[in-house]
């Protein structure tokens, strides 16, 4: 096996528990019905004082600023008893551009991941035929046990950091100092506390490690139909001749 052959069978496993996690990362962020969970969980209606439905108004309105291929700055604006509130503040709309940066990125990486798993299966039965079969099925199921891995290194790491790796995800993932919100001022930090964020990556953990072990049982199932198949052939081939 050459070094080319090796490359691309890791970039494989590699691709898989990136689609794997970057697409539950991608359910996660727009799935409506989590914020609303996680804004009954924390009582940010109770926080802020604002309704259930003016949070989950403001939830679909920053799914569709991350969703949305323009520049246009985020915009959310609330009616209220003193007239229309502009809900936040210019460091608030300036830090959420940053973040839509990384979420874009994030897309487009799961995107990148699909389309290379996609064209190295097709290139690959297109190439060698029916054999390449058992190649994909072991890749697909060490690449399912590198995110059982992954996300149980990650479990534990949050459970007993999480404050900690946050903070310095902040600092490893924007380029400057816009995500450090004051609570007393800010209404963005008061909606999405940190345990918002801690609960959205046990999801996207949990979702991913349910996934791989639904393709760890879907690829040993097939191995042993195409083995007992295989068998049978063996068994029958003297009878056959």
């Amino acid at each position: 096996m050459n070094a080319l052959t090796i490359t691309l069978r890791l970039l494989f496993l590699l691709c898989i528990t990136i689609l794997l996690i970057t697409t539950n990362a991608r359910w996660a962020i727009n799935d409506i019905r989590l914020y609303e969970y996680e804004f009954n969980r924390y009582g940010i209606s109770q926080d802020t004082g604002l309704e259930k439905e003016q949070l989950l108004y403001v939830g679909k309105q920053i799914q569709d600023y991350f969703n949305a291929v323009d520049t246009t700055p985020l915009d959310v604006r609330l009616s209220s008893q003193n007239g229309e509130l502009d809900l936040f503040t210019q460091t608030e709309v300036l830090h959420m551009h940053d973040v839509k940066e990384l979420v874009r990125t994030t897309y487009r990486v799961q995107e990148g991941a699909l389309l290379y798993l996609i064209l190295f299966s097709l290139m690959g039965l297109l190439t060698k035929g029916k054999p390449f079969l058992r190649i994909l099925l072991q890749g697909t199921r060490l690449g399912s046990v590198m995110v059982l891995a992954i996300v149980a290194i990650a479990s534990i790491l949050s459970s007993v950091a999480f404050s900690q790796i946050f903070y310095l995800f902040h600092l490893a993932g924007f380029r400057n100092v816009l995500w450090q919100l004051d609570p007393t001022k800010h209404y963005l930090i008061r909606i999405f506390p940190e345990g918002f964020f801690f609960d959205f990556t046990l999801f996207i953990g949990g979702a991913s490690a349910l996934e791989a072990i639904a393709l760890l049982v879907l690829t040993w199932a097939w191995s042993r139909y195409v083995r007992i198949r295989e068998d049978r052939r063996v068994a029958a081939a003297p009878y056959l001749s």
